[in-house]
């Protein structure tokens, strides 16, 4: 099982070889001692401490403990959130860390995607970039579509895969609110073909 696991995330990290549910079975157990010590302020240390395991599930974890515990976040979480993008990176924590948790700290700390973003957006970085772009997977009807323009349109010409993706998965979310506006965005701006075929496919 764990050779599997590191085959397919192309041999950079190891793994235990414990499977989702059986590690979100495991953790459960320890979840409510660990959630009483995020409420005391332990969040940071507690998710260093498993982000510096070399076994990948240990950083899962990590990821699923900052959910549980984000009414206990604060403004200054965001550079947290920021440091575990920039570590041990790829796309299964990136996607988690960019998509969903970004997402639900700029809503609950609105003030900070002004500045936050702005800097993701032209880091040399590219998971920052890939996470400013997703960052309103979840929005849906509230999607600031001037703001999703300028996180892609730095990165329209971009050769990397990993921003194209970007570029093409959050049009395609947001196609399922409002696809005429995608349709528009796809034929206004000069997008690559891997982000232009993803941000149509669910749209007939």
């Amino acid at each position: 099982m764990a050779e599997g696991m590191q085959q397919y995330m192309k041999g950079q990290f190891v793994y235990f070889g414990i499977q989702a549910p059986n590690r979100k079975k495991i953790l459960a157990e320890y979840k409510p001692d660990l959630i009483a010590f995020i409420k005391q302020g332990y969040l940071e240390p507690i998710l260093l401490q498993l982000w510096e395991y070399d076994e990948r599930e240990m950083q899962y974890c990590a990821l699923e403990l900052m959910v549980s515990g984000k009414k206990y976040w604060t403004p200054g979480t965001i550079d947290l959130i920021e440091r575990l993008i920039l570590s041990k990176s790829w796309w299964d924590t990136v996607d988690h860390l960019g998509g969903k948790i970004s997402g639900l700290y700029f809503n609950q700390f609105p003030n900070e995607r002004k500045t936050r973003i702005p800097s993701w957006i032209h880091h040399t970085n590219m998971w920052l970039n890939r996470s400013a772009i997703i960052h309103q997977l979840g929005y849906k009807e509230k999607t600031d579509i001037n703001l999703l323009l300028a996180c892609i349109t730095p990165h329209i010409q971009s050769k990397e895969f990993f921003h194209r993706k970007a570029i093409g998965w959050a049009l395609r979310q947001y196609s399922r609110t409002n696809p005429q506006k995608v349709i528009d965005i796809v034929h206004s701006i000069p997008l690559a073909p891997l982000s232009k075929k993803e941000a149509l496919r669910l749209i007939k």
